[in-house]
């Protein structure tokens, strides 16, 4: 009886000592386990904030490249304005000067046909009473003054002549000023087009049929620029405008 005590006893000391020392392998491997698994999350987190942090910075260089391409885009366009607007004042201004030269002349010619009228109708009123050599005289007065009605309108005929080519340029710089402008305002609108259709949220997967539409559409801007230019180098009479510093 004592003996089969006795064993029980050294049994269930033998089975706790192996369940205790089970148990503590247990919890070593699981902690080893939770270790593992803490390491490999701070890994993965610490990668993940790496790569947050990249794309945030792929990001602002992108935007801030965006900002300097539109404030390139508006600086191009302020000073194709003020170009075509300098033109534009310039033409006015020569035009005017040379209306104001031909109104002058026009008023002075006025002026001297008039006195001449007048003088002619003193000559007839006296021409009783006034020897040879005051008819002569005047006549001489009266042929110089006829002289320079003829200078007169001869200026004037060369003001005209120079007058018109510059209206005509007036009139072909101001319709080509409107048409740099509306074509500023389309490439502007395709520019935020083309901006918006390639948004990297809607490009991770194009078509390549759509892909070769916008190849296309890409040709055809080529060829759209190179009409262009042949139309300025072949079509087009290109002239400089100077302005005089003596005018200003």
């Amino acid at each position: 009886m004592d003996s089969d005590e006795e064993r029980r006893r050294v049994w269930n000391e033998v089975t706790e000592k192996v369940e205790v020392e089970h148990l503590k392998r247990t919890t070593q491997m699981v902690q080893e386990a939770v270790d593992r698994l803490n390491a490999e999350k701070a890994a993965i987190e610490q990668q993940s904030e790496s790569w947050r942090q990249q794309a945030i910075t792929t990001k602002k260089a992108k935007d801030e490249a965006e900002q300097r391409l539109e404030l390139a885009r508006i600086e191009a366009a302020k000073l194709r304005k003020t170009i075509a607007e300098e033109a534009k004042t310039l033409a006015n201004t020569e035009v005017m000067r040379i209306k104001a030269q031909i109104v002058n002349l026009e008023a002075e010619k006025n002026e001297i046909e008039a006195k001449l009228k007048a003088e002619r109708k003193s000559k007839t009123a006296d021409v009783d009473r006034l020897v040879n050599n005051k008819l002569k005289e005047q006549q001489n007065i009266l042929d110089t003054k006829e002289a320079q009605i003829v200078s007169i309108e001869k200026r004037i005929e060369v003001l005209r002549t120079q007058l018109n080519p510059l209206e005509s340029r007036h009139s072909d710089a101001v319709h080509h000023s409107e048409k740099i402008k509306e074509a500023d305002r389309l490439l502007n609108s395709l520019a935020l087009v083309f901006m918006d259709a390639f948004d990297p949220d809607f490009s991770k997967n194009v078509p390549s049929n759509l892909a070769d539409s916008w190849r296309r559409c890409a040709a055809r801007m080529h060829q759209a620029a190179d009409d262009l230019v042949r139309y300025i180098n072949e079509s087009a009479n290109i002239y400089s405008i100077e302005v005089d510093i003596n005018e200003q």
